[in-house]
């Protein structure tokens, strides 16, 4: 059985090459905003992978927690790993605080995120 991943994140290729990585084991569901996120978060997508920073160019930027606490109000129960190139130490207390399970710096090395899929998939079914 393959899970369906959703990712949020606004830079294209990054999602690409994390579809790449991880293809073979899971369905990867691309998203580069909210509004389309929200839109595609059925019932079948079992992890959301979001980036906490949506616009790179402005460095206020969290719409990614928004995405993350709207989650939360819709799916609880949900795993949602944060995300963030940005230098900043408040963005995993944040991240957490919104709602997320972990929290991950990019870049991400691809054998710590299959683990932490893998056991975050199993821990939920």
């Amino acid at each position: 059985m393959r899970f369906s991943i959703l990712v949020l994140d606004d830079q294209v290729q990054y999602g690409r090459s994390l579809d790449r990585a991880l293809r073979g084991e899971y369905e990867i569901v691309l998203s580069v905003s909210q509004a389309e996120a929200r839109e595609k978060l059925t019932p079948d997508i079992c992890i959301i992978l979001a980036d906490v920073c949506l616009n790179e160019s402005d460095a206020t930027d969290r719409k990614g927690l928004e995405f993350v606490s709207w989650v939360r109000t819709q799916r609880p129960d949900l795993p949602i790993i944060s995300m963030s190139a940005m230098d900043d130490e408040s963005l995993e207390s944040a991240a957490l605080k919104a709602g997320a399970t972990k929290f991950l710096r990019k870049p991400i090395a691809i054998s710590r995120l299959k683990a932490l899929l893998q056991e975050l998939v199993t821990r939920k079914h």
